[in-house]
């Protein structure tokens, strides 16, 4: 059970034709009902998802201090099956490459740039951004995404390097 009440749709169904309903799904996609896209995913911790595509308001705070209110597709999911490492959850946000990703999403309404970042801090924690304009480029280490990953962001095998020095901890995905 979800810690939160739940969420409440406005009813605006993403049709099968739509072409983020046929970017999910391979080859002629056949719908069971015209004017809903039906979708199952599977995440990389093994959880998944079944439910119907919805368009819907979102409110995203940018750097600047602007609220923008950007119409987004997300999965209205009615059948959730959690990972080994369960944890009660309000939803999953969509981080995929493909074109329903909200980083995607947000990229091709000309808000973001087409950029996902996870910043560490050295007191534990950090913060997840969107775009490029959170941080400064001379503080921050960058490094394009492994394109062996078709479904999800990775920069491939990675180590773990403390104050300079290596840990011992290698091939980390």
């Amino acid at each position: 059970m979800a810690p939160h009440p739940y969420y409440r749709p406005n009813n605006d169904l993403v049709p099968c034709k739509h072409p983020l309903c046929a970017s999910l799904h391979s080859g002629d996609h056949i719908c069971d009902d015209p004017d809903q896209c039906d979708y199952e995913v599977e995440y990389a911790d093994g959880g998944s998802s079944l439910g119907v595509l919805i368009n819907d308001v979102s409110l995203v705070n940018l750097t600047t201090g602007v609220r923008i209110t950007p119409r987004l597709t997300i999965g209205c999911g009615y059948d959730q099956i959690s990972g080994p490492s369960y944890q009660p959850l309000d939803g999953v946000l969509g981080l995929g490459k493909g074109k329903t990703g909200i980083v995607s999403q947000l990229h091709s309404q000309g808000l973001i740039r087409n950029v996902v970042g996870h910043c560490f801090s050295s007191r534990g924690g950090g913060f997840l951004f969107f775009g490029d304009d959170v941080y400064d480029p001379s503080r921050v280490i960058s490094t394009p995404m492994s394109r062996d990953y078709r479904k999800h962001y990775s920069p491939g095998f990675g180590e773990v390097i403390y104050g300079g020095k290596p840990t011992g901890l290698k091939n980390l995905l």
